[in-house]
């Protein structure tokens, strides 16, 4: 089946209205809509959901960083691998021009350090890029779709020479890390599985993502011990001053059995630190939909990288 342009993809099933990973799985695989789609640059790609599979483009690192390409539905392989991969996930508007130099920057600093970095685009090829793209209740996608995204990413990056199938990591902005650890939920990853997606992430890092929605309506990050339950170890941070996803943070009691389950996992408050804080090119947005300023914090920042790093050295 070939889906049109226009085409609107299935709404997302209520989970809660239904009781067993059995039933959740097959509502899953019935809300999907498969087929082929013909992109812009006559590569022909699955369609998941509604929308084409993300298709990247596989690009080396130059010595000369000066030149250092685009990295929208990327694949950067730097020169020197370290063996790992990393798939970051950008926040709901998707890869924009008031994000975009920071996503490079950021992408820049992985491959410094040897990873090779998956960038998929949430808005690419023939889906909508239009407001309110992934933001609030109302998404363009559907959860699964962008579940699937990160499953394109590992896939491949699992494909690249050099990079270990098991030592691939999801590194999130705000709704990033919301569909990274949703990625990782146990009725997800047993469906990932089922229909051969792609390895599944090693473990979860999450840049100022809040768990839930509507005081738990909708969770992301659920303890292991929930229906869908986080199976893999996550580094999770945020702002102390991030109102509205502080509202919508983590339950003390989420924390403590991700902890006990999951010993390598690691939650993180920074004070004096907003929604954003790593968003350079975003300091100072008046974000009047959440009701929050962004503002860029370069001590934060560099504390939160040098924890990314030390998190995935620890599994080798």
């Amino acid at each position: 089946m070939k889906l049109k342009q226009n085409e609107r993809p299935l709404k997302m099933i209520n989970l809660k209205s239904l009781v067993s990973v059995g039933a959740i799985l097959f509502a899953l695989s019935a809300c999907n809509t498969t087929g082929t789609t013909t992109l812009a640059n006559g590569n022909t790609v699955p369609t998941h959901y509604g929308y084409p599979d993300v298709n990247f483009d596989i690009r080396n690192v130059p010595e000369n960083e000066s030149l250092y390409p685009g990295v929208v539905d990327a694949i950067m392989i730097p020169k020197n691998q370290n063996g790992a991969g990393v798939v970051l996930l950008a926040s709901c508007t998707g890869i924009q021009q008031w994000n975009q130099e920071d996503l490079k920057n950021f992408t820049k600093e992985l491959t410094q350090k040897g990873y090779t970095v998956a960038v998929p685009n949430y808005n690419s090829g023939t889906r909508p890029d239009v407001r309110p793209w992934n933001c609030g209740r109302h998404k363009a996608l559907q959860d699964m779709r962008l579940v699937k995204d990160v499953y394109d990413a590992t896939n491949a990056l699992a494909n690249i020479p050099g990079v270990d199938s098991n030592r691939i990591f999801t590194i999130g902005q705000s709704l990033g890390a919301q569909i990274g650890s949703l990625a990782v939920g146990k009725m997800y990853v047993q469906f990932a599985k089922k229909n051969n997606w792609g390895p599944i992430p090693r473990a979860v890092i999450g840049l100022y993502g809040g768990c839930q929605y509507g005081g738990g309506t909708r969770v992301f990050l659920a303890p292991p011990s929930g229906l869908n339950g986080i199976n893999r170890p996550v580094l999770w941070m945020s702002g102390a001053d991030d109102r509205y996803y502080q509202n919508n943070g983590c339950s003390k009691r989420t924390e403590a059995e991700v902890m006990k389950v999951l010993p390598d996992s690691k939650f993180i408050v920074y004070k004096d630190a907003t929604h954003c804080f790593d968003c350079k090119q975003l300091d100072g947005f008046a974000n009047k939909r959440e009701g929050h300023t962004y503002y860029y914090n370069k001590t934060v920042t560099k504390q939160s990288r040098d924890e990314i790093f030390n998190f995935m050295e620890k599994f080798k």
